[in-house]
């Protein structure tokens, strides 16, 4: 009876921020967001995710030359993964500077505690099939060592610019927002935000990330260090300023050790 409440309450109160590929055709984006330029956060990877017989949008993070972090709800379950690493333009698979890598089930790594029901422990780890090269549009991103409240951070992904869209952005998107004490977010989650490895995090004018965007980038304004990866955000809609959900890094530093060896993070994230 407990877990089916869980289950109804995170149902009303919060979406994870995957998007469903039923056709390949997506021009959405960040809410309130910017068009990034080439290389310009050379870290973001879009995901094609393969669910049964159809696709799914997630991004993610490139933390080395073979492994990149995204969200768990993007690869629980899944058959296998499109890696575009270098991509700009998301329905353009030629455009210069970008690679593809497909991964099946060997390469994808769910956290042991990840609880769908309540998107607790939201992170997966994916290893590539081969190291990649590093460019001006392929680096891999630092890990935070720490976060903080009141922190100025850019959300990165090719989501939703509007909660009932159907298309994926035709350019990959970023906006500022601002991370805030977690009792700001037990008002609208309460079950979500009763630990502290969740980012809140809000922006001005309705900025917000948005279904597509799971998995991507949270990264510090000013250092450009990795302190969170998109997780959740209001069932309501993702243009009405509501806060959302973010994994936070930090909390699984040693988790991502364990996994892929990688141990340096950035210490000053300010």
């Amino acid at each position: 009876m407990l877990k089916l409440t869980l289950v109804l309450l995170v149902t009303l109160l919060a979406i994870s921020c995957a998007f469903d590929l039923s056709e390949f055709t997506i021009d959405t984006r960040v809410v309130q967001g910017e068009n990034a330029a080439r290389g310009q956060f050379p870290y973001y990877i879009f995901l094609k995710i393969k669910l049964g017989e159809g696709y799914a949008a997630c991004g993610g993070s490139l933390i080395s030359d073979e492994w990149v972090v995204t969200a768990a709800h993007c690869l629980k379950g899944v058959s296998g993964v499109e890696v575009h690493l270098g991509s700009l333009k998301v329905k353009d698979v030629n455009e210069e500077g970008r690679v593809v890598l497909s991964v099946g089930k060997e390469g994808i790594h769910v956290h042991p505690r990840y609880v769908q029901a309540v998107l607790w422990n939201d992170i997966g780890l994916i290893k590539l099939p081969q190291k990649v090269e590093f460019s001006k549009t392929i680096k891999p991103v630092k890990l935070a060592c720490s976060s903080s409240k009141n922190l100025a951070v850019t959300v990165i992904g090719n989501g939703l610019m509007k909660t009932d869209s159907k298309e994926l952005a035709p350019i990959l998107q970023f906006t500022t927002l601002k991370t805030v004490p977690l009792t700001q977010c037990l008002v609208e989650y309460p079950i979500l935000f009763l630990r502290k490895s969740v980012i809140c995090a809000r922006g001005v004018q309705q900025k917000s990330s948005c279904k597509g965007d799971s998995g991507g980038p949270l990264v510090s304004a000013q250092s450009g260090a990795l302190v969170g990866l998109t997780s959740f955000g209001s069932a309501h809609g993702c243009h009405l300023g509501y806060p959302q959900g973010y994994t936070n890094i930090p909390s699984y530093l040693q988790w991502i050790q364990e996994v892929t060896g990688i141990s340096d993070c950035e210490s000053n994230v300010q």
